[in-house]
């Protein structure tokens, strides 16, 4: 059964009645397509043009032509259907003789302007429908449908672009659905089809030279929505929570309906919060890589109008590069259908506010050292089962100086408002405390300009719980910096990790320092200008008796008194010191005492360890000799204590 597709000659064929008087039980259909048999029916699409941009119409024909013999009755057709392979929709035409639409007849060729209107597709089952699309998923239209012989019907179609993207005409569906059959006949689209013509409204034909006339390449449409970051700062600091202000301006002739997808990149990308309007605030967590925030509402914005969008980033532990995509998609309120996208990218530095080197440099603890012959420094048995934090420290004891230098990396001045160093951890059986150094800190803080040296001493006592215990013991330290910026009354806190150092050794230490000497009640200050006294101290931490041979050379630069050659015995787990008065013949520079310790036992000569108002280089101690001018501030400043 060929169902009218052949042709036979001198027949005055109906279509509509090729089965009559053919017994049937149910209403038949069939699918056929130009791949299996040829038609009388011919069809082809074209574009007008092969671009055109998301929110615009785009011309398009569809041309039906009847090849059927004169004598043949008119077809009538029920629907013709145009289905496209991506970013447009599919067009159904269904007959209505009485369509309205405007035609132009021009011999055998009609040419009709249709008018398509969006419809949820019908032929969608249930489990394909999507509650949550918005979007129409079809074109459809009416149109007079019916050819006769040898008669060419052209429908005039404005296809309005929606989604950007390629988009091209696949095949084109004849339906014919009678009272006793259902007939579908499909036209592939041809892959090249240089041949495909376009009818003028004169009626003239002429052939549309594009290759892919049935093809368009849909372009986004420009959209008019701005995405402006506010109050950009030059430069935003690790450890500070950042706020940035974003303000979206729609510039269409019409009210936008959007929403805000943000998605930041980085390393160790912090926290953020959303906060839109009066709208309760959206969070995303941190995460290492990436954060998204997406489908954030903003509502309708009216034409013209504003929208702020704030983002708070909690604070970055390290210096990072975060890159913010910001994509807005928004409709206009006339056009629901054709969705716009404007998308904006920013970069956001994270730099470091502050750099800092150290010194961990020894100093002489003052309190005496504990005893082996003293029976309160002996450990309890019981004390070995109490927490380490609540039991009394009873060993060894050193006294260690932190020397920070540190400096502003930023690009403007900052303010410091506190610092501080704490203990991050320490060997077990040890305990370390830090002991803050004042420092005139004014209340609206200390300026830090930037790439301006600053220091800060802090000093770090750290002793054994057991005076058994002398093992070495390390520790680890943090160097605390509490600042804000000028304009800003919020404080940060930047927390730099001061590498480990190891303390409280086996080995024995030679210590200088300086004290004020005692004076008798006969001498005047006159009698002894500029006279300080040397202090030598040998700490012996081993369970060893050890014998120390000390020897000053004397020197051009001072006089002194004390023995040139002595020796120092010292006991177990304890320290002695040996005192020289120097009288300086120069000012405001350094002397070096030509001083010598050595171990008797093992003939080894000590380094002698400078600490406050000393230095030492390759060849030994140097002692610094104040001028006039120092002494006098000094003086002043005493009496002001």
């Amino acid at each position: 059964m060929i169902l009218g597709f052949t042709r036979r000659k001198n027949w005055n064929y109906d279509l509509s009645k090729s089965l009559e008087g053919v017994p049937l039980t149910s209403k038949p259909s069939a699918s056929l397509s130009d791949d299996d048999i040829s038609s009388f029916l011919s069809a082809s699409f074209a574009f007008r043009s092969g671009e055109g941009k998301a929110g615009d119409v785009s011309s398009a024909q569809l041309i039906i032509t009847s090849d059927a013999f004169p004598d043949s009755v008119p077809v009538s057709i029920s629907s013709l259907k145009v289905e496209f392979e991506g970013s447009l929709r599919d067009i159904l035409l269904t007959h209505d003789p009485e369509s309205p639409e405007s035609n132009t007849v021009k011999g055998n060729t009609v040419i009709s302007k249709i008018t398509l209107r969006e419809q949820d597709n019908e032929t969608l089952t249930e489990d394909d429908d999507d509650e949550d699309s918005e979007e129409p998923t079809i074109f459809s239209g009416t149109a007079a449908l019916t050819l006769a012989p040898g008669q060419c019907r052209v429908y005039e179609l404005a296809i309005p672009l929606r989604e950007p993207g390629e988009a091209r005409a696949s095949s084109i569906t004849v339906s014919v659905d009678c009272e006793t059959f259902k007939l579908d006949y499909t036209v592939s689209s041809p892959e090249s089809s240089l041949g495909i013509t376009w009818v003028e409204p004169s009626g003239f034909r002429r052939i549309i030279g594009r290759s892919e006339a049935q093809t368009i390449q849909v372009q986004p449409r420009p959209p008019k929505l701005e995405i402006k970051l506010l109050n950009s700062l030059e430069q935003y600091y690790a450890n500070e929570a950042i706020t940035l202000e974003f303000e979206l301006v729609n510039a269409e002739d019409e009210d936008a309906i959007a929403k805000l997808d943000i998605h930041a990149f980085g390393d160790q990308v912090p926290g953020a919060k959303v906060k839109v309007l009066e709208l309760p605030e959206i969070v995303s967590p941190a995460n290492e890589e990436a954060s998204k925030l997406a489908g954030v509402s903003l509502g309708t914005v009216e034409s013209s109008g504003k929208v702020g969008v704030q983002v708070h980033l909690d604070e970055a532990p390290q210096p990072a590069s975060l890159e913010f995509n910001l994509r807005v998609s928004y409709h206009l309120a006339s056009d629901p259908g054709t969705r716009i996208l404007q998308k904006e990218s920013f970069t956001i530095a994270i730099v470091s506010p502050f750099e800092a080197n150290y010194e961990m440099v020894p100093r002489l603890h003052k309190d005496p050292w504990p005893s082996l012959f003293d029976p309160d420094t002996i450990q309890d048995l019981s004390d070995d089962d109490k927490d380490e934090s609540v039991r009394p420290a009873l060993g060894l004891a050193q006294r260690w100086c932190l020397m920070c230098h540190y400096a502003s990396f930023a690009t403007e001045e900052l303010r410091v408002v506190g610092l501080d160093a704490q203990i991050v951890s320490c060997s077990p059986g040890t305990r370390c405390t830090t002991r803050g150094r004042p420092l005139p800190i004014p209340d609206d803080g200390l300026a830090v300009q930037p790439r301006v040296m600053q220091d800060v001493e802090f000093d770090i006592i750290a002793q054994k719980l057991s005076l058994e215990d002398r093992a070495p013991a390390r520790v680890e330290a943090a160097f605390i910096i509490k600042w804000k910026r000028p304009s800003s009354s919020t404080v940060n806190i930047t927390t730099m990790p001061v590498p480990p150092h190891t303390v409280l050794s086996t080995e024995p230490r030679v210590l200088a320092s300086l004290s004020e000497p005692r004076l008798s009640s006969s001498q005047v200050a006159s009698d002894i200008d500029g006279l300080v006294n040397l202090d030598v101290t040998i700490e012996n931490p081993s369970n060893h008796f050890l014998t120390f041979g000390l020897t000053m050379e004397p020197s051009d630069e001072f006089a002194f008194s004390g023995a040139k050659k002595t020796t120092v015995h010292v006991l177990p787990v304890s320290r002695r010191t040996a005192t020289y008065r120097l009288l300086p013949l120069v000012r405001d520079d350094f002397v070096r005492p030509g001083l010598v310790v050595r171990d008797k036992y093992f003939q080894k000569v000590l380094r002698v360890i400078p600490t406050e108002g000393m230095k030492a280089d390759k060849d030994g101690l140097l002692v610094w000799i104040p001028g006039d001018d120092e002494d006098e501030d000094a003086s002043e400043d005493a009496s002001e204590a």
